[in-house]
């Protein structure tokens, strides 16, 4: 992630990379699966930056909106 969760509105549980059913090879896809609780009423943002630790130029940049009322 790229900013800190709101903890008052939001507690991170969960943050593991799930790789492709197919055998492992460097460099493929795979899924990486967050799980939040929510704490309260109210709204908040999560903001998640795609980068590779071995990569030193600009990383992709995503932009998605999540919006769940509990």
């Amino acid at each position: 992630m790229s900013n800190p969760v709101d903890t008052r509105f939001l507690s991170l549980l969960a943050n593991h990379f799930v790789p492709p059913s197919s055998p492992a090879r460097i460099g493929q896809e795979g899924h990486q699966v967050m799980s939040f609780q929510a704490l309260r009423r109210g709204m908040t943002s999560i903001s998640l930056k795609y980068w590779r630790p071995w990569d030193s130029g600009d990383c992709g940049e995503f932009v998605f909106y999540v919006v769940t009322v509990v």
